[in-house]
């Protein structure tokens, strides 16, 4: 089965694709970014329709790597028109533009455009995939109830396959397992010491699967786990996620060199949400400092806990300090009334917050 790329922001031709139906051709459909090189590179499709003007310097490094992929494109640009499998199409306005594409792939392939009908493969991927991390500066912030709350509103609510990363490192039982009533094997020890079997090292390491495309994957027990790290292991890893997943989340540590080699892999193309209990200035002068450590371009976004303490400072107060938006607020909570978060029908010692954290999710990630 061939592959093809479509990479568009039209929400018209994303809404309607399903309408497309082929046995021969697997389409993926990527929102432009600034991270479609590593999904290209991911791919190595043989044919790419392109309906953009930005990017363009991306595209043409990866063809100049890749020179026997047919790219479908409306630009001008002379490495273009140079690119012997250029075929040069009129701007992307509705469906239909993208079926007679397909009926031209069909004809180069099998020299008659009429012998098949095309559609969109079952194993349909990614529209807009994303890889989030949420961070704390402080213990009991509720960086791992806001992450995994996260992740069953990206599974549950908006269909998308998604993986929980727990990186703790902990000396003992991660709190994650006992949040969930599992135990804590398998776990990505599996994945650290077996990497290069790829795709089968990452299915023995899943610790939990929801059964509607939630899996949860738990740190290692030990902190010496962290020695057997790489770029090398990390890369892999990593490459593996998003081949299976719509939407990866990484539950950080306090400590943030503690695992030093996922933080240096994930930066360029992660989405940081800070989690802070008990706003303060402090706490705000602290988050100041992550921005700078994770360096000022990087989408950092911040989630306040507990806010209805009487020392915290407000929202507005807390972006000047901090440098950063507050992209949900989190009143002080009664435990005891509040509902706990269920993962299809399991019912975990986690809060269930997920109306505080939905808004977030069409603003800034779905975007």
């Amino acid at each position: 089965m061939k592959i093809l790329v479509l990479i568009t922001n039209n929400k018209g031709i994303t809404d309607n694709i399903g309408l497309l139906k082929s046995d021969n051709l697997e389409t993926v459909i990527l929102k432009e970014n600034e991270h479609i090189i590593y999904y290209l590179e991911e791919y190595i499709p043989d044919f790419i329709i392109f309906d953009s003007n930005e990017r363009i310097n991306d595209l043409e490094y990866f063809l100049k790597k890749n020179p026997h992929i047919r790219i479908f494109i409306s630009s001008d640009k002379c490495f273009f028109k140079e690119h012997k499998n250029t075929i040069k199409i009129e701007n992307i306005s509705n469906i239909e533009s993208i079926r007679k594409i397909i009926e031209t792939i069909n004809s180069i392939d099998n020299g008659n455009a009429d012998n098949k009908k095309y559609k969109i493969s079952e194993n349909l991927k990614v529209i807009n995939q994303q890889v989030i991390s949420f961070l704390s500066i402080k213990g009991g912030a509720g960086n791992t109830t806001s992450a995994l709350n996260s992740a069953v509103i990206a599974n549950e609510e908006y269909n998308l396959k998604t993986a929980f990363i727990d990186i703790s490192f902990s000396e003992a039982f991660s709190d994650l397992s006992s949040y969930l009533g599992i135990g804590n094997m398998p776990n990505l020890d599996y994945y650290f010491l077996n990497y290069k079997e790829g795709k089968d090292a990452l299915r023995h390491s899943v610790s939990f699967k929801s059964g509607k495309g939630l899996d949860i994957y738990l740190s290692p027990m030990t902190s010496k786990s962290i020695n057997k790290l790489d770029s090398d292991i990390f890369a892999s890893f990593l490459y593996q996620l998003r081949s299976y997943y719509n939407l990866i989340i990484f539950d950080y540590p306090l400590n943030l060199f503690s695992v030093n080699s996922f933080f240096e892999g994930i930066t360029d193309f992660t989405t940081f949400f800070i989690v802070t209990s008990f706003p303060t200035p402090l706490c705000a002068r602290k988050t100041y400092e992550i921005n700078k450590l994770i360096a000022d371009e990087k989408k950092i976004l911040n989630i306040l806990n507990n806010t209805f303490i009487p020392v915290t400072i407000k929202k507005e107060e807390y972006e000047k300090i901090s440098g950063s938006k507050v992209i949900s607020e989190i009143p002080q909570l009664d435990l005891k009334l509040h509902t706990k978060l269920k993962i299809n029908n399991l019912e975990t010692e986690v809060i269930d917050i997920r109306k505080y954290l939905s808004c977030f999710f069409n603003n800034y990630l779905m975007a």
